[in-house]
């Protein structure tokens, strides 16, 4: 019975250790990730600084990357304009290609389409397989999101030229979406006649947009 009872007593303290073992591994790990978010925390923070340094020289900011999609969402968007647009005058208030005048992104008509489209897209890729889910289902979801925020950042630039490069960074990415729901259809994901108002949409959107850029231009050679 003594025999008994010391192999249970000495199976009782191996458990305990066991779970004080995997504590202490769980601590360090939560340890490591806190320290690994503080530090991209820090390396942001300095990229931004340097960022607002250089817009107060009056400076473009050049970023490494050469890719103007901003679709895939990276974290340094490539927003130097040179050679595209110039800066142009600060943007207070803007009367849109049909005259309407908007003070603000949101009483911009592309800003509130863009809105629409992206609920569109959101609504017809729940039709798409499960294990499309990280690919064209994913795609589709971030190139619809694109188009409002593109628009919405390049006003928050407050430069005419800044604008204008939102506005085609969103017209490149409706012609993304069109592109993408095309290879769904090919793929018998969804029909044409389900994609028939989100393309009429994208037609719009793509025909306002390119006014718009179009405006802003003539507006600056006056």
């Amino acid at each position: 019975m003594r025999k008994v009872t010391e192999v249970r007593e000495v199976r009782k303290v191996r458990e305990v250790r066991k779970v004080r073992e995997v504590r202490e591994v769980r601590k360090v790990r939560k340890v490591t990730e806190v320290k690994e978010v503080r530090e991209v925390r820090k390396v942001r923070e300095v990229r931004e600084v340097k960022e607002v340094r250089e817009v107060r020289k009056g400076c473009l900011v050049p970023t490494p990357s050469t890719n103007m999609n901003t679709t895939n969402d990276p974290l340094i968007r490539d927003w130097n304009i040179e050679g595209y647009y110039e800066l142009g005058d600060t943007i207070s208030v803007v009367a849109e290609p049909d005259g309407r005048v908007a003070s603000g992104f949101k009483d911009l008509w592309v800003w509130q389409q863009g809105m629409v489209l992206t609920n569109m897209v959101y609504s017809l890729t729940r039709k798409f397989p499960k294990e499309e889910m990280y690919g064209l289902t994913s795609q589709l979801r971030r190139a619809a999101v694109s188009v409002p925020s593109n628009v919405a950042e390049g006003w928050a630039r407050n430069r005419v030229g800044f604008f204008q490069m939102g506005l085609t960074n969103a017209r490149g990415s409706v012609a993304e979406i069109e592109t993408q729901l095309l290879i769904a259809i090919d793929q018998q994901f969804i029909t044409h006649e389900e994609t028939k108002p989100v393309i009429d949409l994208l037609n719009g959107l793509s025909s306002a947009l390119l006014k718009f850029i179009t405006k802003l231009d003539m507006k600056k050679g006056k």
